[in-house]
């Protein structure tokens, strides 16, 4: 059984990537207040904001030297691949352990410096399976990067090092080849009879430097690590064409056009340049470590801030051309951030386009891709902005950038805007023809920033900090400008956005702390949306799928009055009078905690038979342990006539094994022992079903008591239907079952 652990929404202390915001004044120079109903006046709010692209490398090292240079110091610019400095000398930790290293000249390794559409479609009103890929894609027409593939009767997984390709043409799976990757392979892409897979390269060895200027050998470090990727061929046995590693790591890709994206964060300087810093307090190490650092930064080639590539182990070489790179007119750390393109001619021929500044959430319509980068804290002034032109406003901002991904070609840079608050994930974003409308949370209490304000004009005063507060913006490209175009805010006032869906003009947002406020927000006229309609149910929906006409499904946590959540909980809310939404009905069950919560492609909607497919995690919510399952698995459930109901579970403890024991992987597992439930309406039984079937625990292959104290049950993160069949994906292997009866058609260990 799963530890029941408080679940926390960690956001990473990014840097902010671009553009500037203010909030202005109208003529008067006094603030405009908020209309009725949590309005503004837009009239109101600039944006001025702009990339501006590095003609050459040396433009490019200049900047980045420049900055540095005016924020480096003793302890280097960020703490990263730093080294001690004691009295007149610095060292590492290794340094000093092993002793003084052999002199030399540092040695450095160089590379050659290179010289309006309609509203976007969503997915869930298709079939729900990603046109048919497996995965619960959030648009139609953009297939999204996941760890398993369907391609007509071959599931396409990655596991650990390997591409495994599984035939269920059969019925039962059943594993037809499989190719070592060379690297821990985490997600993939299927495109004819090509797939492209990403992971984590393994962590490179620190290489040993000579002194620098009586500074004792120090450690520089290549990059600290970098991502794989695999280019496959499934025609007939798999079989790698073409392997590249380049810095960073992947974020998140997308597919749309035949043509494959990916969004690429890649640390540099502070992580390549290898600085040293003091061991003591003393002036005299103080003053040698940050003449070092500096010397670093002066000496510093255009390798040691741009990422690289390798293709299949050949000499690293600069990951685009100088030309795609771009800054913001806002410092905004020495981070890349690129959208790496692999088009018709394969992983060899892929491009890439650059920023420098951080990355965060990826969204994607079929020609336009967005990049949000969230920061948390106040906004640094630098020389671009004119202090008499900054304004103290909250902080905690998103900034966005679009680039163009209509065919085949490089992803293009096209504009950036900025939002105040954060985002909850990919879902807060959605596109329709020129316009982005994005939902975010501003927390409470947080710090004040400074924004550069528009030239001529006066900012408006001071906001004052007040209880956090959900919004839905909407931007508009205008040349290089995201441009804010309309607003609705007050949505969940001291609460948290926990899920957004869009369908159309219409926009449903939840939020949380004590009970759940359903929110209807129309964004027919982008220029106003305004709130319809609102409802209150305790607990909350953490993933919201439409499943008809007004009918939106949501999945998450049942909770008291008072916000305590006490199980897992699937709503039916009815939307078609907008203005007063009703919850037709719910489930709830206080033994499981859906993986959908923290995932959204542990999600499955079957539209044809009305049927949701939901992995979850043994937890226990209820007083009574004994009332607890000890079993993961999927919850499987029909949405129809207005009612839920559950028609039976599925798990993997077919699968479960002793570590060491048990079959070998690929080979078939021996079907379960069949035990019938004969409780009419009792979980794992339903009217429309001959015989719903469950695995006794008593015949788990390979479990041990006396040598695991537990029973272990595979965590199923993955269920979709193809043709007749439910494919189910877990830790320990993939299994097909009959998509009327849920009996186990087979199994077997990948």
């Amino acid at each position: 059984m799963r530890s029941r652990v408080p679940r926390l929404t960690v956001a990473a202390g990014v840097v902010s990537a671009v553009l500037l915001l203010a909030s202005c004044a109208n003529d008067s120079g006094k603030a405009e207040p908020k209309r009725p109903g949590g309005g503004v006046d837009i009239g109101d709010v600039q944006l001025v904001a702009a990339l501006t692209p590095f003609d050459r490398c040396e433009a490019f090292l200049d900047h980045v030297k420049a900055e540095a240079l005016k924020r480096v110091g003793p302890y280097g610019l960020d703490g990263g691949g730093m080294v001690y400095a004691a009295g007149d000398m610095a060292r590492t930790t290794d340094a000093a352990e092993a002793g003084d290293a052999t002199a030399g000249a540092p040695v450095r390794e160089s590379a050659s410096a290179p010289t309006a559409a309609p509203a976007q479609t969503d997915a869930a009103n298709t079939a729900g399976t990603g046109d048919d890929t497996g995965t619960n894609n959030q648009e139609t027409g953009v297939d999204e990067a996941d760890i398993v593939k369907v391609d007509g009767d071959r599931v396409i997984t990655v596991r650990n090092r390997e591409l495994i390709v599984t035939s269920i043409a059969d019925g039962a799976p059943k594993v037809t080849g499989r190719v070592d990757l060379d690297f821990n392979a985490d997600r993939l892409f299927v495109t004819g009879n090509r797939a492209y897979v990403m992971g984590y390269s393994d962590m490179p060895m620190p290489t040993p430097r000579g002194p620098v200027d009586g500074v004792s050998a120090d450690i520089a470090y290549s990059g600290g690590g970098g991502a794989g990727l695999a280019e496959v061929s499934l025609d007939g046995e798999p079989k790698v064409l073409h392997r590249t590693t380049v810095d960073g790591s992947v974020l998140d890709g997308r597919l749309a056009h035949g043509t494959v994206r990916l969004v690429l964060s890649s640390p540099a300087g502070s992580s390549t340049l290898g600085f040293v810093y003091p061991t003591s307090e003393g002036s005299k190490a103080v003053e040698v470590a940050e003449a070092a650092n500096r010397k670093l930064i002066e000496d510093s080639t255009i390798d040691d801030w741009i990422p690289h590539r390798s293709d299949g182990g050949a000499e690293r070489q600069p990951l685009a051309d100088c030309s795609d790179l771009y800054r913001p007119a806002e410092f905004s750390g020495f981070s890349m951030l690129s959208v790496l393109t692999i088009g018709d001619g394969g992983l060899a021929s892929m491009t890439a386009s650059g920023v420098l500044a951080d990355g965060g959430t990826t969204y994607a319509s079929t020609d336009h891709l967005y990049v949000a980068t969230t920061s948390w804290g106040p906004i640094e002034a630098s020389d671009d902005i004119d202090e008499s032109r900054i304004a103290r406003v909250g902080g905690e901002h998103t900034d966005v950038h679009s680039f163009s991904i209509t065919g085949t070609d490089k992803a293009a840079y096209e504009a950036s805007g900025r939002v105040e608050g954060h985002l909850l994930n990919q879902y807060s974003m959605s596109e329709s023809g020129d316009d982005l409308r994005i939902a975010t949370t501003t927390n409470s209490g947080w710090g004040g920033g400074v924004v550069d304000c528009p030239p001529n004009a006066e900012c408006a005063a001071p906001v004052e900090q007040t209880a956090g507060q959900s919004r839905v913006v909407v931007l508009r490209r205008n040349g290089e400008v995201l441009e804010q175009i309309g607003m609705v805010d007050g949505l969940g006032p001291s609460e948290q956005i926990k899920s957004v869906r869009y369908v159309g003009d219409i926009a449903y947002v939840v939020t949380f702390r004590q009970t759940d406020p359903f929110y209807v927000v129309d964004l027919a006229d982008p220029t106003a949306p305004k709130i319809l309609g609102e409802l209150k149910v305790p607990g909350f929906s953490s993933y919201l799928h439409p499943v008809g006409d007004h009918l939106v499904l949501g999945v998450g946590s049942d909770a008291t009055d008072e916000g305590r959540v006490t199980g897992a909980k699937v709503s039916l809310y009815d939307t078609s009078d907008p203005v007063a939404p009703r919850e037709v009905t719910t489930l709830a069950e206080r033994s499981l905690d859906f993986l959908v919560a923290g995932d959204p492609k542990a999600f499955s909607w079957d539209a044809a038979r009305s049927t949701a497919y939901l992995p979850f995690y043994a937890a226990c919510w209820d007083v009574d342990v004994d009332n607890c399952v000890t079993t993961n698995g999927v919850l499987v459930v029909r949405v129809a006539d207005g009612a839920i109901t559950e028609i039976g579970r599925i798990d993997h403890n077919s699968l479960a094994t002793v570590p060491g024991q048990g079959q070998d992987p690929g080979q078939p597992i021996p079907l379960p022992v069949p035990v019938p439930i004969e409780e009419p309406g009792s979980p794992g039984t339903s009217s429309d079903t001959e015989e719903i079937v469950e695995s006794a625990p008593a015949t788990e292959p390979g479990f041990a008591p006396d040598v695991m104290p537990y029973s272990y049950s595979p965590t199923i993160t993955r269920a979709f239907v193809v043709g007749d069949r439910i494919v189910t994906l877990s830790d320990a292997g993939l299994a097909t079952h009959a998509v009327d009866s849920l009996t186990q058609i087979g199994a077997v260990r990948l």
